[in-house]
């Protein structure tokens, strides 16, 4: 029977200075199942008054112990093991040894990985029925060790779909707006060196579109009152602005103005921010400007009036 020795933590004590412990330089990157673990937990220079282990942050309790005994039969703390027999899934996870010495506490820790292939946990839904011009999100992630590799596909497809992203939680597959030919099967796969697992997601789209929201417009005032030298940024805010080819322009008492206008895209919420700075306002300033964004399926705009006076008027 195979039997990893993992040295947890070591506590060097030196004269009154409180004992530190020393993190092991040889952690081991993952255990078989059905191996037995010893964790052990050793104090030099002296002795400590406790130990106790934790799992996960929660005290251990009813768990094998190993510690040496002094001739009169009493422990000595000096060292101690946790030992786990016949390791599996549920011994997976982080293990903390924790000593007391007049008063003071000190710990260190271990990560414990068990091997294992692939387990897919999301998505937990098999299908998903959609209508066209919804959006959709869904999650691929899986547990496992070595951490697995997780990807979404779509079937008769080998190569993963560019519309997903990673983040902490798996790999999102996100659909904007969703089209006839999205429907059909999506399989999410995960991989280690142990194995792979995968599961599939029936996606229907149903033929009946939904409306899509008008393209908006919206300005927060639409008088500003601005004085000769000032510096004024007008700002302007575009809604419902869900297609790639978007133009965002101003105009001043109906004359286009032929800038580069500074703008900020958020695609997640379908919104773009645009503003016109004058970095010195002339009384030549004053009048109406307009602000417009044009896409392939619709435009709107908004008027902003700007009055201009001179100091102290």
């Amino acid at each position: 029977m195979l039997v990893v020795i993992v040295f947890l933590c070591v506590v060097t004590c030196v004269d009154s200075q409180l004992c530190r412990l020393k993190a092991p330089s040889n952690i081991t990157e993952g255990v078989w199942p059905g191996t037995d673990v010893l964790l052990n937990c050793t104090v030099f220079g002296g002795t400590v008054d406790r130990f106790f282990w934790k799992k996960d942050g929660h005290v251990l309790s009813n768990v094998k112990l190993v510690s040496p005994f002094g001739q009169d039969g009493r422990r000595l703390l000096t060292w101690e093991g946790l030992k786990l027999d016949n390791i599996s899934g549920r011994d997976d996870g982080e293990y903390r040894c924790i000593v007391s010495k007049d008063g003071t506490t000190d710990e260190d820790w271990v990560t414990v990985h068990i091997f294992a292939k692939p387990r897919i946990t999301s998505p937990k839904q098999m299908y998903i029925e959609s209508n066209v011009g919804n959006s959709i999100v869904t999650t691929c992630s899986a547990e496992g060790w070595p951490k697995p590799t997780v990807f979404w596909r779509k079937e008769g497809s080998n190569s993963e779909l560019s519309n997903s992203f990673v983040t902490n939680f798996g790999v999102y597959l996100h659909i904007v707006f969703v089209r006839k030919e999205d429907n059909g099967f999506y399989l999410c796969y995960a991989n280690n060196s142990i194995g792979t697992d995968n599961r599939t997601l029936l996606l229907h789209v149903s033929m009946q579109e939904k409306p899509r929201p008008a393209v908006k417009v919206t300005v927060p005032y639409d008088h500003v009152i601005a004085y000769v030298s000032q510096r004024l940024t007008l700002r302007c805010k575009g809604l419902n602005v869900l297609d790639k080819y978007t133009v965002v322009y101003w105009e001043h008492n109906g004359e286009r103005l032929h800038v580069d206008v500074e703008s900020r895209r958020f695609p997640n919420i379908n919104e773009v921010d645009f503003w016109y700075t004058i970095h010195s306002v002339t009384a030549e300033h004053a009048g109406n400007y307009t602000c417009a964004v044009q896409t392939d399926r619709g435009n709107d705009a908004q008027v902003i009036k700007l009055e201009v006076k001179k100091n102290g008027n």
